[in-house]
């Protein structure tokens, strides 16, 4: 079963090539919900713009440091027909993204309890 769902994503916008990214993967690189570059395929998507602005400003001034000043983040706003799996990875990566904005842990190789959030809506 699918349904029309609208979702929130990171892009990554640059001046300049990319430190540590292979160019030739992807024509659009984005976060990851784990504070990485990633393709669109394994971007973070949000449910919500709010959530998804308030991700970007604090992944901005960590892009900024690891980066450089040439690297710019933006919210982008992408619908489609999602499945049961599709959504569950939405409200997945939206407990992801809450509890590292809750506990300020923006480190990729920490990992994230979810503790707090299992019944996330």
């Amino acid at each position: 079963m699918t349904s029309h769902s609208n979702w929130y994503q990171i892009k990554v916008l640059y001046d300049a090539e990319l430190p540590l990214v292979n160019q030739s993967q992807s024509a659009a690189h984005f976060v990851g919900p784990h504070t990485y570059i990633a393709s669109q395929k394994n971007a973070a998507r949000l449910s919500q713009k709010t959530i998804a602005d308030v991700y970007c400003k604090a992944m901005q001034s960590i892009f900024k440091k690891r980066h450089g000043d040439a690297v710019r983040l933006t919210v982008t706003k992408f619908s489609a027909d999602l499945n049961e799996k599709q959504r569950r990875i939405v409200l997945l990566h939206d407990a992801i993204i809450r509890e590292r904005l809750e506990t300020a842990n923006f480190s990729p190789n920490k990992k994230v309890t979810l503790t707090a959030r299992q019944n996330f809506n």
